[in-house]
C-alpha cells in the first residue's frame, strides 16, 4: 500500500535518511508497487431533457 513517499518518511524517521532515488532502488528489488486508487466521479445535479407522463399516479417529492 505504500508508494515511494511514505516510504521515505518511514525510513527517515528511523533516522535511515535515504534520498528518493534510493527508495525507488529499495522498492525495485523487492518488488514493491505503489496501488494507486482511481478518483471517484462526482456526478452533479441535471435537468431532465424529457419527463415522462405519470401513468401510475405515483407521488413523486
Amino acid at each position: 500500500m505504500y508508494g515511494y513517499r511514505r516510504l521515505t518518511i518511514y525510513l527517515n524517521y528511523y533516522r535511515t535518511l535515504r534520498s528518493i532515488i534510493s527508495v525507488y532502488r529499495l522498492m525495485k528489488l523487492m518488488g514493491l508497487k505503489a496501488v494507486i486508487r482511481h478518483k471517484r466521479y462526482q456526478y452533479g445535479p441535471s435537468t431532465p431533457q424529457y419527463v415522462a407522463e405519470n401513468v401510475l399516479n405515483r407521488s413523486f417529492d
